[in-house]
């Protein structure tokens, strides 16, 4: 893996690798748009039912969340992520390359044949796209 620096691209060219679909597709975006428009408690909440019926079905979320109380403190993340980002975003500047060989930390991406695919900041991205962002710096490599 390669890095070949901080670029600024528009969100909508962006691929995500998790989800295997345009960004403009993820489905995190509707999600945000729901805690921003209605505010929901946590179990009204659609991030969460999506993270509670992974977890129902056995699914390690993010492969880290291993128990209720994970999972509900990972809803007040994504909460208090969504608050964060709607007063600026604040990029982050550094990164790691993880046991995979991919790298995690900020909006990173991999530029593989003609498209560049998000490796992380799928959350990030769709509260940009949320609150009306369409462009972003990301840190880009190339395998």
């Amino acid at each position: 893996m390669k890095e070949i620096g901080r670029v600024t691209v528009d969100i909508d060219n962006l691929y995500s690798l998790h989800f295997n679909c345009p960004i403009l597709e993820i489905p995190y975006i509707r999600m945000v748009e729901q805690e921003l428009r209605d505010n929901p408690p946590m179990h009204n909440s659609e991030y969460y039912v999506y993270l509670k019926k992974e977890y129902d079905r056995g699914v390690e979320v993010f492969g880290t969340i291993k128990t209720e109380m994970q999972l509900e403190n990972r809803y007040y993340e994504w909460k208090n992520l969504i608050a964060s980002m709607r007063k600026g975003y604040k990029e982050n500047k550094k990164y790691e390359i993880y046991e995979n060989g991919l790298p995690y930390g900020g909006i990173t991406a991999i530029l593989r044949e003609d498209k560049m695919e998000v490796v992380d900041g799928n959350h990030r991205l769709a509260i940009l796209l949320a609150l009306g962002y369409d462009q972003v710096d990301i840190i880009l490599f190339r395998e």
